[in-house]
């Protein structure tokens, strides 16, 4: 049995679109236009990518990762809350 497998039985695994790609870039040209690097955090580009899959799906982002904090400025819709406690 592998690991994502009882995710996948409860439709709980999903791949970026074509439009969360889009999304992504979309963010990070503005997050790049407010003068932050783009270039050297290769982790935001994976953060924005994964925010916007989320978007897109409906779900809300578990984290305690800062950059949703600046992500969640530039696109509407995106919902994380920290873990809990």
């Amino acid at each position: 049995m592998s690991v994502i497998a009882p995710f996948a039985r409860r439709r709980r695994v999903f791949a970026p679109s074509a439009g969360a790609f889009q999304e992504c870039g979309r963010v990070l040209a503005d997050v790049a236009a407010d003068g932050l690097t783009v270039d050297s955090r290769r982790s935001l580009i994976s953060d924005v990518l994964l925010a916007a899959s989320c978007k897109e799906v409906g779900v809300t982002l578990v984290t305690h990762d800062a950059d949703y904090r600046v992500i969640g400025r530039r696109l509407k819709g995106f919902g994380f809350v920290k873990p809990f406690p």
